[in-house]
């Protein structure tokens, strides 16, 4: 699928790429094995690494979309809610779709978030916050079937909008988990 070839093509340039650099020389003295450390902050240092790096490139592949102009151009240019916000709970923000992907019912790919949730920030800015993964129910993945899994994390159901959800919060510390739905640090207000 669509999907799969261009996930795999970002590995196999990734993997020539660190196949291409210089060896180098014995150091003095060895250093100690250590968790790989892909620049994702100690929010993610609980994930294994395999899962950090699926972040990394997921976080790499929407690096020139942290506002709604720049995300636009990469496709997610329909608007699909207001500010959402849950009162005790959190917020998330204003959701934008890539439409040639909302209505995709196939297995999720890291790299093809159908949605990007923009929180607002100081000063009026609204900027990039989340991705999130959605598939409708559908045959693959039906209502009272078993939720997709992506990132070693299972689907929540959003019966509002029909089908599965994952939030993978990268830009916005979230207090209550990186996959959480809610963000307590969000506001609409």
């Amino acid at each position: 699928m669509r999907r799969t070839s261009r996930y795999l093509a970002i590995l196999v340039a990734s993997a020539l790429a660190a196949g291409c650099s210089e060896p180098t020389g014995p150091s003095e003295a060895p250093v100690a094995a250590s968790a790989p450390d892909f620049g994702l902050g100690s929010d993610f240092a609980d994930l294994t690494p395999d899962i950090q790096k699926q972040l990394a490139s997921l976080r790499a592949y929407l690096s020139g979309m942290h506002t709604v102009a720049l995300a636009a151009r990469g496709g997610f240019e329909t608007p699909v809610t207001e500010c959402r916000e849950k009162p005790g709970v959190g917020g998330m923000g204003y959701h934008y779709a890539n439409l040639e992907r909302i209505f995709d019912t196939s297995a999720p790919s890291v790299l093809e978030p159908e949605i990007l949730v923009f929180s607002p920030g100081k000063n009026g800015r609204v900027l990039l916050g989340a991705a999130e993964y959605f598939i409708p129910w559908g045959e693959d993945y039906p209502e009272a079937g078993p939720p997709p899994v992506l990132f070693g994390q299972e689907f929540s159901p959003n019966s509002g909008d029909g089908g599965w959800m994952l939030h993978v919060w990268l830009w916005n510390h979230n207090p209550a988990g990186i996959f959480a739905n809610w963000n307590p640090t969000v506001s609409c207000g």
